[in-house]
């Protein structure tokens, strides 16, 4: 992938959404992330309502694959009680993925 500066279309990119529906974020995201895209993750229910929100995960902007992978792999040891809170939380605060996304674009964009 090459860099921004290699690429003047991938400078004009604030932020990368990764939108995923079983919590794994994948190829896209780890080499979004590795190639330095800001990069959050939210996942979203078979229904495509947001189901968990990671906000360790989605804090680790520009987060390399290494850390990627060691925090899946602590997701997968205890997935139900993590994933449960996350889910309790968004369904409180959010109606729509849609809602989701701008809410926690602008708090993203309001950060830098």
């Amino acid at each position: 992938m090459p860099s921004p500066a290699e690429d003047p279309a991938r400078a004009e990119v604030d932020l990368v959404w990764m939108i995923s529906l079983s919590g794994h974020i994948g190829y896209a995201g780890i080499e979004a992330m590795a190639a330095g895209l800001p990069t959050l993750l939210l996942e979203v229910d078979h229904h495509g309502d947001p189901a968990c929100v990671d906000p360790e995960l989605a804090g680790l902007i520009c987060a390399t694959p290494q850390q990627l992978v060691q925090r899946s792999l602590e997701l997968k040891t205890d997935p139900g009680a993590f994933r449960e809170q996350q889910a309790q939380l968004v369904r409180q605060r959010f109606i729509t993925t849609k809602e989701a996304i701008d809410e926690l674009t602008a708090f993203y964009l309001g950060q830098r």
